[in-house]
């Protein structure tokens, strides 16, 4: 069986950069962060980074002309499966056409931190920003456990309740936020820390950590179950 090719869609520096250093020569590029590459080669898949196709687009856009989403199809249509990776946390519209896209065509996907907040937004829900700064821990380690609902399938991926995540983010959802999605799991204070769909067999999950900063049996079990739904395409 070939290895399945999953598309990771880069994001723009330009914002993250010109936070610190307008003027900067790197602002204008995009990044992929590179664990995902390990992560992904290590349980069977091929990376392909998703960037613009053509070059008067722009990911920072928020309307995207009818010959640019045609592009990007084209481009989506080549992957067995997408991860839209964590990052800044603004709204994007090629967010919006990559989860619609997925959907659609039942193509796996997994959204991580920012990711997240992609998916939760394109089934009509909100996230709002965290003011305690109690989730935003500059630290790939473990940072608090997340109680995961028995009747999930992200249950059946890790095996058991309760799991030990990092906590990298400053956007977050509490239940009434979540439209058209199921609620996963959520953190010791009540906030949505993973949704999925259960149905149509669709692989769709969005998690607020980074499994794949964290290496260890659970994390390995959550890339595990995708990359084998993305082999199944």
């Amino acid at each position: 069986m070939s290895k399945p090719i999953i598309g990771i869609v880069a994001r723009s520096m330009a914002a993250e950069i010109s936070q610190f250093d307008p003027s900067s020569l790197w602002r204008d590029r995009f990044k992929v962060e590179a664990e995902f590459d390990e992560t992904i080669y290590r349980h069977g898949g091929i990376l392909l980074g998703v960037l613009p196709t053509e070059p008067t687009m722009n990911y920072q856009k928020h309307h995207w002309l009818k010959g640019e989403k045609h592009d990007m199809v084209r481009v989506l249509e080549k992957c067995d499966g997408v991860i839209l990776q964590g990052g800044l946390t603004e709204k994007l519209a090629y967010e919006n056409l990559v989860v619609e896209y997925c959907v659609k065509h039942k193509v796996p996907l997994i959204g991580i931190c920012a990711g997240f907040n992609a998916i939760v937004r394109s089934f009509g829900g909100t996230v709002h920003k965290d003011t305690t700064g109690k989730h935003n821990i500059q630290n790939r380690a473990p940072a608090h456990s997340v109680a995961i609902k028995p009747t999930s399938q992200l249950s059946e991926i890790i095996g058991q309740p309760e799991v030990m995540v990092n906590s990298i983010h400053e956007m977050v959802a509490r239940d009434e936020e979540i439209k058209n999605l199921q609620i996963a799991a959520h953190s010791p204070d009540g906030l949505v820390e993973a949704v999925e769909i259960q149905r149509g067999g669709v692989f769709l999950l969005g998690v607020k950590w980074h499994p794949e900063l964290l290496g260890d049996k659970h994390s390995d079990a959550i890339w595990r179950a995708f990359v084998t739904a993305c082999k199944k395409r």
